[in-house]
């Protein structure tokens, strides 16, 4: 067997490989969900929910292709780092049996048989070693996984991959300068989750703030009423007054925006190729008749006068 220098492992690439599988993982995560929503949303039931982003739109297919990226990533950084240990862990079945290179099949299969009972997993041996003596065994007594032991190294042929998708073990059990490394990234992703946890339930905390205090009269409103109102005013007077409060008004406006807001995200549901949406918004104008009764009517748009050309 002629002899090779084994190339260098490149751990530097074991937290590249953690980093593409782990986007590839929460990434694959939030577009099955969006297909999910995509297929469940019904516009009947739900007439006031902005649709879901359609999956014809650049930002699910940008999504798409990097999950794709990621994970060919992963896949070929993972088979180049096993590529690399495989190649620097030599195998030598002489070594594994504890034999001479001189030693005939007989002392082969000694060998073999005081080790293979030794290293029994069920004896509460290694599985690992005990694998690699049955190799070393094949190695010695098979003409051709002896040729393939000479040629390429392993019993087996060649142990080169070009994308490994399965979870090595070091990733799992990382070992030495690459350990801290690993460690590290694993417990910054940790606070990662637990800072978007903490997010999560902070904002649901504020929305349902936000909804107890849209049920109650803000002290603007009140003191709007209290300046306005009087003894004698009438039951229209005080129906006015509650549509002209702040809050009222403010609400209003917000839902001219919401409406405006489910209208451009249903034509561009309905369809994506329309790139630019014009929205137009007509305002509101509250008027006061003299009788006490409130109307909301739109303020017409005369059309324009063309210019008449003198005549010379």
């Amino acid at each position: 067997m002629s002899e090779e220098v084994a190339p260098e492992v490149p751990y530097y690439l074991m937290p590249v490989a953690a980093l593409c599988g782990t986007y590839a993982l929460i990434a694959g995560v939030k577009a099955v969900l969006q297909v999910y929503k995509v297929f469940t949303y019904n516009a009947d039931k739900a007439p006031t929910s902005i649709p879901p982003t359609p999956l014809k739109s650049k930002q699910f297919l940008t999504l798409f292709l990097s999950i794709v990226v990621s994970a060919v990533g992963y896949g070929y950084i993972c088979a180049q780092v096993n590529n690399s240990l495989a190649s620097a862990d030599v195998f030598d079945p002489f070594e594994i049996l504890d034999i001479q290179s001189s030693a005939n099949i007989t002392v082969v299969k000694s060998a073999y048989r005081t080790l293979s009972k030794t290293h029994h997993p069920d004896k509460g041996g290694d599985t690992a070693t005990f694998q690699k003596i049955n190799l070393a065994y094949k190695a010695l007594s098979d003409d051709t996984a002896r040729a393939n032991w000479e040629q390429h190294g392993h019993p087996d042929g060649p142990q080169t991959q070009t994308l490994s998708f399965a979870l090595p073990d070091w990733l799992l059990h990382p070992e030495g300068k690459i350990a801290l490394v690993l460690v590290l990234m694993y417990f910054a992703m940790f606070v990662g989750i637990v800072v978007y946890m903490f997010k999560f339930v902070t904002k649901t905390e504020e929305d349902a703030k936000k909804r107890q205090w849209d049920n109650s009269v803000s002290q603007s409103d009140m003191a709007y009423l209290a300046t306005h109102l009087r003894p004698d005013s009438t039951h229209l007077d005080v129906l006015f007054y509650i549509a002209t409060c702040p809050e009222s008004l403010e609400i209003t406006n917000q839902t001219l925006a919401k409406t405006d807001e489910i209208k451009a995200a249903r034509i561009e549901f309905l369809n994506p190729s329309k790139k630019e949406i014009r929205r137009r918004r007509i305002p509101l104008t509250l008027i006061l008749m003299k009788d006490g009764l409130m109307i909301m009517m739109k303020p017409l748009r005369l059309p324009k006068q063309r210019k008449r050309k003198k005549r010379s």
